[in-house]
């Protein structure tokens, strides 16, 4: 089963995003996802006191269960001004997600799948999560939390989305040896971050399986020199603007 879409929420108070995947969107799938979020601000001492969301399917009967005698006001038809916190994050998010997977379009098409868009939107949303902000220089997880993080490695260990990933063969990783001529790793494809691990651990897709694993022991070819984009790539960059190629590359995402 594949993801089609999720639950998008975020904390006023703290900017702090949350976001959880889903294979459907039907009111029961949104109702774990809230409580999931409602979990994981407890764990941090937050407690949700009103909300305000679009009508479908928060309008629902088993939503509303759910929220009890918590106050809950909804946006009008298409008036997206009137929930404009949520709606401005949605687009910040989505632009994110967005550029990172044009990016590797760009420069390795050949691995390109659409089908990976949910890691995409969870790395844009972690890297919402732990920007420091303009005005206060506080991270909204910071504020989430209420705890001041000792540094900003997290965003510095953060790779570019998408790239050829080279895992450390496992013999090698357990100290093992391998004959002179056999592959010392792995291609893959890095996909951000493993939220359930470390920051120094990404998740990586081996394109030959399928699978996706946390790995320590990689290179992220993060100026993509190790593979090669495709003539049509390479020739619609060459292309003055507005040619037939051109349009036909914007055309493929």
């Amino acid at each position: 089963m594949r993801y089609v879409g999720g639950l998008l929420g975020i904390d006023h108070s703290s900017g702090y995003v949350f976001l959880r995947n889903q294979v459907s969107l039907r009111s029961g799938d949104t109702v774990r996802s809230m409580r999931e979020f409602e979990k994981e601000a407890l764990q941090c001492g937050v407690k949700f006191k009103k909300f305000h969301a679009d009508n479908f399917p928060f309008d629902s009967e088993e939503f509303k269960a759910h929220v009890q005698d918590r106050p809950q006001t909804f946006s009008g038809v298409g008036a997206h001004h009137q929930n404009a916190a949520i709606e401005r994050c949605v687009k910040t998010i989505s632009y994110l997600c967005r550029s990172m997977m044009m990016h590797q379009l760009l420069h390795w098409p050949s691995a390109f799948d659409l089908a990976l868009w949910p890691f995409a939107m969870e790395q844009a949303v972690f890297l919402w999560n732990h920007m420091p902000n303009e005005r206060n220089r506080l991270a909204p997880v910071e504020l989430f939390t209420s705890t001041k993080l000792h540094s900003y490695d997290a965003l510095s260990r953060a790779r570019v989305w998408g790239a050829p990933t080279y895992v450390l063969s496992p013999k090698l990783q357990d100290s093992h040896k391998l004959p002179k001529f056999q592959p010392r790793s792995r291609q893959g494809i890095y996909l951000g971050f493993s939220p359930r691990h470390s920051t120094t651990v990404g998740r990586i897709l081996n394109p030959q399986t399928g699978h996706i694993s946390p790995q320590y022991h990689i290179v992220v070819g993060e100026h993509f020199s190790t593979v090669m984009s495709s003539p049509l790539i390479m020739n619609s960059l060459m292309a003055p603007p507005g040619t037939s190629l051109s349009r036909q590359v914007l055309r493929r995402f």
